[in-house]
């Protein structure tokens, strides 16, 4: 193997073997590896181009990149945290592309990313914001869209959505207790007038119910609550 090579003259060079310690192995005089000593001159070689770059006082502060976004800036009073129900990572511009025409291009929007399909809408009016907190069920195409009210006090991350808030309400508060109210004469009298079958197998129509209700009324009427408070059969 060819050791380092030596000059000694002008256009003579001559051949420097290397140093083989014991047991065959090879020594460095300088203690350094080939290895570490390349890393350093090229650790070296950039250090001095860096050093000749003309550089401004604030161009020479060196910047921290951070991809941490959980200091999510509000300028806003008026701001929501929203959550896209989806597998995969959607980018902000496309979540936004999708809820800005839904939510009726308010003036004063803004869509900043707070995280993985997480983000943070500002609105130019609390209006607005109303709206979309109390409007229909968002999607970002078939991906359900959760919001809440922004806090200031705790970071989107660390909020708690409620998956069962994407599903849309078909019995609102008031129907339910519409349907819950008791069964008074009136309403069993108004269900039987549009009763349209018999209502059992004795053979007799509806009309004949209807035709005759006064001489019916209390019986009907008696039934139809036993059966509405569990007590229908005690009563038969």
């Amino acid at each position: 193997m060819t050791g380092p090579i030596e000059v000694t003259g002008r256009d003579k060079m001559v051949a420097k073997p290397p140093l083989v310690g014991a047991g065959g192995v090879t020594e460095n005089p300088g203690g350094v590896s080939s290895e570490a000593a390349a890393a350093a001159g090229s650790g070296d070689n950039v250090a001095e181009m860096m050093g000749r770059l003309r550089l401004t006082a604030a161009e020479a502060v060196a910047v921290v990149l951070d991809d941490d976004k959980d200091d999510v800036q509000v300028h806003s009073p008026w701001a929501i945290v929203g959550k896209v129900l989806s597998l995969s990572i959607l980018h902000i511009n496309t979540i936004a592309a999708a809820l800005r025409p839904a939510w009726g291009n308010p003036r004063g929007l803004v869509f900043n990313s707070a995280g993985d399909n997480l983000f943070v809408a500002e609105f130019g009016t609390k209006g607005d914001m109303d709206r979309v907190v109390h409007g229909p069920p968002w999607v970002v195409g078939k991906r359900a869209v959760l919001l809440q009210d922004f806090n200031v006090d705790l970071k989107p991350k660390d909020m708690i959505f409620n998956v069962l808030d994407a599903i849309p309400v078909k019995v609102t508060d008031e129907m339910n207790a519409d349907l819950c109210k008791p069964y008074n004469d009136e309403r069993i009298e108004l269900l039987a007038d549009r009763f349209q079958q018999g209502f059992g197998h004795d053979g007799f129509p509806s009309l004949f119910y209807q035709t005759h209700w006064d001489f019916f009324k209390k019986e009907i009427c008696d039934a139809v609550r036993a059966f509405w408070e569990g007590t229908f059969l005690r009563v038969v």
